[in-house]
């Protein structure tokens, strides 16, 4: 960087004589060197001057210019040429030296001049004054100043831009936190409508099986308050006859062999009663424990349950309904020929005659082998409630009661009838209740064989609306394993029957839109209640 330039007394330029590229389009003849400056170099500039018209010639000034915004650092020589003045700039005191030797030598002192620009032998021309001295140090500082002033000028400017570059990237960064924010509002809100109104049971366990939360269905389905509900485990409620499956299924969990179970099982209400349920069981591995959480869906199915085994028993019963039906008819046809030959023989024979012992024997036989066509033929439909009408159930009882006192006397049973008063008509067919309460009570006799009581008693429900008919003996009892079948068709725990009596009982109640139900007595026993509608 370095220029050669003719300038008049006040700074103007008046010609270029030689520039580098940085100064081609800034050093044109008219302008002013003080337009090219940095302030701390402008009253140098004027002492340069100064210095060069009293002297004639200035050397090795320090001087400061401004191009583009920057400082750059250059040193001047001044040479008067008459009324003009030649100056030469370059970077360092070489390149200065040989540009003034080329273009700024007067024309009668040209030695003169070049020994001048020799340091060590124009010691006074080329030493600077004192003060001029601090003049230049002055300068030099203040230019650094102004540089220093610039560069944090520019800093600051970035400063602001990368502040506001933050400040856009941290209000983006609120809005997609306030944006995300909503979304896992509304996602849980969603999740909690699902989870709470769902009509699945949704529980939600550790590891062990402690319940952590549930929904208003699992409540609905255990039957408990969700502050009881989470005083149980997982085991108490639904694996409690087999905790051993629940450790297996919680390990394959564990071990990552599982990540999905379904299971169908049976279990036991709070209440007592037993039910059905689905349940599926899922992994949930949250990021900041080591354990995963359990979640259990579960479907009661009771109902379910209760219909397909209503299903089944109805197909089972078509089918042996058939059979029954068809057997009945085979065997009644010619059956009826016996009895009736039978009693042909019976009038042929002398009344004294021996053989009217076995004839006797032969129709007793054939009459229970009626009686066993009868019930088959009763198995294979459905009983037909001919005319339901208010009757008073007592009378009744008591009719049972009077038909069955001689078979009870024999055994030496007591047989026990406690009516009730001013109890409401009830809406039957007398025929066929008193069918069922007779074979409750011959069951009740047969169970006990000898030596025993049977109970009879009726009495208003605790739903005014119903009344319960009570047969209990004291007899040995039923296994509870064999209660859930007893009103299965050809299901019997005697020797002799088809096992016809209770199912045949159990569908005439279930006609009159009643219930029967049977439990062991604590002393011992059985107790069979019939509850049955008021007209």
């Amino acid at each position: 960087m370095d220029f050669v330039i003719i300038s008049d007394a006040s700074a103007h330029v008046l010609s270029v004589t030689q520039t580098s590229p940085e100064f081609i389009d800034i050093l044109q003849p008219g302008i002013s060197l003080f337009n090219l400056l940095e302030k701390g170099s402008r009253e140098k500039l004027t002492r340069f001057f100064q210095t060069a018209w009293q002297e004639r010639q200035a050397m090795n000034w320090e001087i400061f210019f401004e191009l583009d915004g920057e400082a750059h650092y250059l040193i001047l020589n001044g040479v008067l040429l008459k009324d003009t003045l030649c100056i030469s700039a370059a970077e360092n005191k070489d390149e200065l030296r040989l540009l003034s030797e080329k273009f700024c030598v007067p024309e009668n002192s040209a030695n003169h001049v070049t020994q001048l620009t020799k340091d060590q032998r124009t010691p006074e021309s080329l030493s600077p004054r004192p003060d001029q001295e601090l003049f230049d140090d002055i300068g030099v500082l203040y230019a650094e100043m102004a540089t220093l002033q610039r560069e944090l000028t520019k800093k600051q400017v970035e400063l602001e831009r990368s502040n506001k570059v933050i400040n856009d990237y941290a209000a983006n960064l609120e809005q997609m936190v306030a944006d995300k924010t909503r979304e896992l509002s509304a996602s849980e809100a969603k999740f909690r409508g699902i989870f709470e109104n769902s009509s699945l049971g949704i529980a939600i366990a550790d590891i062990a099986g402690s319940i952590i939360t549930c929904n208003n269905a699992m409540i609905d389905i255990i039957g408990l308050n969700k502050e009881k509900i989470c005083q149980f485990s997982m085991p108490e409620l639904f694996f409690k006859d087999d905790p051993a499956l629940f450790s297996t299924i919680m390990a394959g969990f564990q071990q990552h062999k599982l990540d999905k179970k379904e299971l169908e099982m049976n279990f036991r209400y709070i209440g007592g009663n037993e039910g059905w349920v689905n349940i599926n069981i899922y992994s949930l591995q949250l990021e900041d424990t080591d354990q995963p959480n359990i979640i259990y869906i579960i479907e009661d199915v009771t109902e379910r349950k209760i219909n397909e085994q209503k299903l089944l028993q109805a197909e089972k019963l078509t089918a042996v309904g058939k059979v029954a039906a068809s057997l009945a008819h085979e065997i009644n046809n010619p059956l009826q020929s016996i009895i009736g030959y039978l009693g042909l023989a019976s009038e042929s024979l002398d009344q004294d005659s021996p053989l009217n012992a076995y004839l006797d024997i032969a129709a007793l036989e054939l009459d229970r082998i009626k009686n066993i066509v009868a019930e088959l033929r009763a198995a294979s439909r459905k009983p037909q409630v001919k005319e339901k009408k208010p009757a008073d159930i007592n009378h009744v009882i008591q009719r049972v009661i009077n038909l069955t006192r001689k078979k009870a006397d024999e055994k030496h049973i007591s047989l026990v009838y406690q009516p009730a008063g001013n109890l409401p008509l009830v809406l039957m067919d007398s025929e066929q209740i008193h069918q069922v309460i007779l074979n409750l009570v011959i069951n009740g006799i047969e169970a006990i064989g000898e030596n025993g009581q049977v109970d009879v008693s009726v009495k208003p429900a605790l739903d005014k609306k119903m009344v319960k008919i009570i047969v209990a003996d004291n007899g040995p009892g039923i296994k509870p394993e064999l209660i859930n079948d007893l009103f299965q068709p050809f299901f019997t725990t005697k020797q002799e029957g088809l096992g016809l009596g209770l199912h045949l009982s159990k569908a005439i109640i279930d006609a009159h839109n009643g219930l029967i139900a049977v439990e062991n007595r604590k002393r011992g026993g059985a107790i069979f209640t019939i509850t049955l509608p008021i007209a």
